[in-house]
């Protein structure tokens, strides 16, 4: 079952504490690469394949969460490449087939039958007999309520892990400090399947600093649902993938089951303390398979995507933080798309628009009569830091010192925009987002 729910050909085709982020200086993506995948890495398994030894120590117990949807020819490389990983603790592979109408069920069981349950391996199929499939984010609560293990790693079922995936991420998780390692999502770098797609999406997310894992977290999904790790208390303290910790109140029935891994993620971050981690190796532990409009976010339209993005911004920075106003950088298209979809309550706190393109800027105002909208646009430099107090005294303004929401795409303009917002001299991650 795939479960692409953002765009993945964008943001445009290690750990961090989610309350005290540095300032870092922005780079273009465009010197960048993605780890390359070695030679037969998809297919590293075989009849010979030995599973490892028992630990000589104890060591925690995982679940492996496969939601699986007519997926009969892929299913079986993600369940070999769970059961043969290197980790020498217990691993239970959780299989929750969705209604499939193709041959899903038989390729499990089938599985089941050559591999059988060992006292570090065990495979489990949740086969239920539903009127309709439930959808990802109802086919992984279900198949981590059959489990009981205290960690759970996510793997979909057109996916495939690297040997050493589920050992590299206990081993991050064990060795941080209790407290902080069960409020944690720990990701891992990952290669496409075929190799060149969504290559900027791949370069962006494999070249994330710990920094920016944080900072950009109102873009995207800076750490890829199918990467994900964390302690069962976590998943069941946020209540699984529930449609309605994070959903609106327009949604259909059919819409609440999409984005489910964004509506997970921003749960997650809604609830401090809450950090976001991702294994120290630079090589890829996940082969992340792409299948031309077979995934959910085929289905999932960007408004959608946008506005659960915007509501959490909404709960956790306009209310609270930025309630004094603030300006939107960016008076094209998707600043505009911004303004449209907040909240009223919050576009009335909209001070300022501002641009670099001379004709919006000559406009002066953005006018929206549907919306009884009517706010000005200047040049940036209107927010830049005033050099004296002369100079600040003409500013009747005072538009240096609101915090700023960036609507212009990030690493697009050969690092343009990132100079240009160095210059307010705003803080990242305090009084300057970056929202697409």
């Amino acid at each position: 079952m795939s479960t692409r729910t953002d765009k993945r050909e964008s943001p445009a085709d290690q750990a961090t504490s989610a309350s005290d982020p540095k300032r870092p200086k922005l780079s273009s993506l465009a010197t960048q690469t993605p780890p390359t995948p070695q030679p037969n890495q998809t297919i590293w398994w075989n009849e010979t394949t030995a599973l490892p030894p028992p630990p000589a120590t104890s060591l925690p117990a995982v679940d492996v969460i496969i939601p699986a949807h007519n997926c009969e020819s892929t299913i079986t490389d993600a369940l070999s490449s769970t059961y043969y990983q290197s980790y020498p603790g217990s691993i239970t592979i959780m299989a929750y087939n969705d209604c499939s109408t193709d041959e899903t069920s038989s390729k499990i069981n089938s599985f089941l039958s050559s591999h059988p349950n060992t006292s570090v391996r065990k495979t489990k199929l949740i086969d239920p007999t539903t009127p309709a499939p439930g959808g990802a984010g109802f086919a992984r609560n279900s198949a981590a309520r059959e489990g009981s293990s205290p960690i759970l790693v996510m793997l979909d079922s057109d996916d495939v892990m690297m040997k050493t995936r589920v050992e590299n991420q206990v081993s991050v998780l064990t060795q941080m400090e209790e407290s902080k390692a069960k409020k944690t999502i720990v990701g891992c770098n990952f290669y496409r399947e075929p190799e060149n797609s969504t290559q900027h999406y791949t370069t962006w997310a494999n070249t994330l600093t710990p920094e920016r894992i944080y900072l950009e977290q109102f873009r995207e999904l800076t750490l890829l649902q199918p990467t994900w790790c964390m302690f069962r208390s976590r998943f069941e303290e946020l209540n699984g993938y529930t449609t309605k910790s994070l959903s609106l109140p327009t949604e259909t029935e059919a819409e609440l089951k999409l984005a489910e891994d964004l509506r997970f993620w921003h749960a997650h971050l809604n609830s401090p303390p809450s950090f976001l981690v991702t294994t120290p190796t630079k090589e890829p532990l996940l082969m992340y398979r792409h299948l031309e409009g077979m995934s959910q976010s085929s289905r999932t339209s960007p408004k959608l995507l946008m506005q659960l993005r915007l509501k959490s911004f909404e709960t956790r920075i306009l209310s609270k933080k930025w309630k004094n106003g603030f300006v939107v950088w960016g008076a094209g298209r998707d600043g505009k798309n911004f303004v449209k979809a907040i909240d009223p309550e919050h576009r009335k706190n909209i001070r300022l628009m501002v641009d670099v393109d001379h004709k919006k800027i000559n406009a002066k105002f953005y006018f929206n009569r549907d919306l009884n909208v009517k706010i000005p646009i200047a040049h940036f430099s209107a927010l830049q830091k005033k050099k004296s107090s002369v100079d600040s005294d003409k500013n009747e303004n005072d538009y240096e010192n609101l915090p700023v929401v960036v609507c212009v795409a990030m690493y697009r303009t050969d690092g343009k925009l990132e100079e240009n917002v160095a210059t307010i001299e705003r803080t990242e991650g305090d009084d300057l987002w970056h929202f697409f």
